[in-house]
């Protein structure tokens, strides 16, 4: 299936609000260290996501790729919980 423009279905990118907030992380500047700092860094998404934050950069360097995609995936659930709790409201 392609969209109108010729592109796969799936690469089509839905409209984003305007003006667009993000947040880009850097786990060093959080006060844990090691994997302390990779859990604090998955709380922190978890609080710039409800506060009001759309989109989340994870640019974390001196991780493994197999790191990052774990800390990225925890990030998402974690973000994806606030979402479901402020739809209830």
């Amino acid at each position: 299936m392609t969209s109108s423009v010729g592109r796969p279905a799936s690469m089509v990118m839905t409209a984003l609000p305007f003006p667009l907030i993000t947040a880009v992380s850097d786990r060093r500047r959080l006060s844990g260290r090691g994997e302390e700092a990779c859990d604090l860094l998955v709380e922190w998404a978890a609080a710039v996501a409800r506060a009001g934050v759309d989109v989340i950069q994870v640019r974390e360097h001196g991780l493994t790729d197999r790191a990052k995609g774990k800390k990225k995936k925890k990030i998402k659930i974690e973000t994806a919980r606030n979402k479901e709790k402020e739809d209830k409201k």
